[in-house]
């Protein structure tokens, strides 16, 4: 958020919106949750899976770093690559104010 762009006339509008959003947030805290809560399940000992080693290749193990990255639409030797979301001048502006 710290890189959003307010104009003045905004601000009295967002205060109001976020004070109600802060509002909804304390009601939450009143709710009863007490209720149901017998009728919760209870998982008994470890809820988990069992970690089991599976060789490379085989579904659900490891990958290699190049068969990973060469099912990508894009990517270095090393990493996926990512279009750019923000351009460096936009980021420039924003912080420089």
């Amino acid at each position: 958020m710290s890189m959003l762009r307010v104009d003045d006339g905004e601000i009295d509008g967002l205060v109001e919106h976020f004070s109600r959003v802060l509002d909804f947030v304390e009601l939450l805290g009143e709710v009863d949750i007490s209720v149901g809560a017998d009728r919760l399940p209870v998982v008994d000992g470890d809820a988990l899976r069992p970690d089991v080693t599976r060789e490379a290749g085989a579904p659900g193990g490891p990958l290699d770093r190049s068969g990973l990255l060469g099912r990508a639409p894009l990517a270095s030797d090393e990493a996926f690559l990512v279009p750019r979301v923000v351009s460096r001048r936009e980021r420039g502006k924003a912080g420089s104010e």
